[in-house]
């Protein structure tokens, strides 16, 4: 996929030749590896730029252990406004979301990938955030990624969980995109968080 980004062209050509647990020199090591189709960088944009297709192919060639569904970031947050006062760019944003984490789990699925799949909940509010989760589990997914939440506040992360975790399965477990707030781990984890990731080293 070509992006603007950290890279160079060389290296992207490196990557893609060698997978990417050699060009990280992760070989002989237990350390395993993510996809991310870096929502962020495109969040202006009306529809993601890349097809289901092409990120499933993109984590496949790297040989990725753990592979997030495409997903498109809500830009704004609200815990006042329900499925009928929330902006309608928001909903859409959601519902964009949902369908492409149900065909990304049937394209890898016909493809016969190997990568863990994680589906994408993005939302405005607690109540948003738990719908989607539902959705999510009832498309399959039991490993979730929690997207759209670095610009919020500790306690409406945590207030999010709480109410996540009321129609969480006790088998799905949760990842949260960007945040890296490591005072909090211990709290994130009683609410079914598994992994958290940053841009940062």
């Amino acid at each position: 996929i070509e992006t603007a980004g950290r890279y160079t062209l060389p290296q992207k050509h490196r990557l893609y030749r060698e997978g990417i647990r050699k060009f990280f020199r992760l070989e002989g090591s237990e350390i395993e590896t993510m996809g991310d189709c870096g929502a962020f960088s495109y969040v202006r944009e009306e529809e993601p730029p890349y097809s289901v297709g092409q990120v499933v192919n993109f984590y496949d060639e790297l040989e990725i252990d753990y592979g997030i569904s495409v997903d498109h970031v809500i830009l704004g947050f609200d815990p006042r406004l329900d499925e009928e006062s929330a902006p309608a760019d928001w909903k859409q944003r959601q519902k964009i979301t949902l369908e492409l984490a149900g065909d990304f789990l049937q394209d890898l699925r016909d493809r016969g990938s190997r990568f863990t799949p994680l589906g994408v909940a993005q939302g405005w509010s607690p109540e948003s955030y738990a719908f989607a989760v539902e959705q999510l589990q009832n498309l399959g997914y039991s490993y979730i990624a929690m997207g759209g939440m670095v610009p919020l506040k500790t306690s409406e992360i945590l207030a999010c969980l709480e109410r996540v975790n009321q129609s969480r399965k006790v088998s799905t477990r949760l990842h949260l995109l960007g945040i890296t707030r490591c005072e909090q781990v211990r709290e994130f984890a009683r609410y079914g968080v598994a992994s958290f990731d940053s841009t940062s080293p």
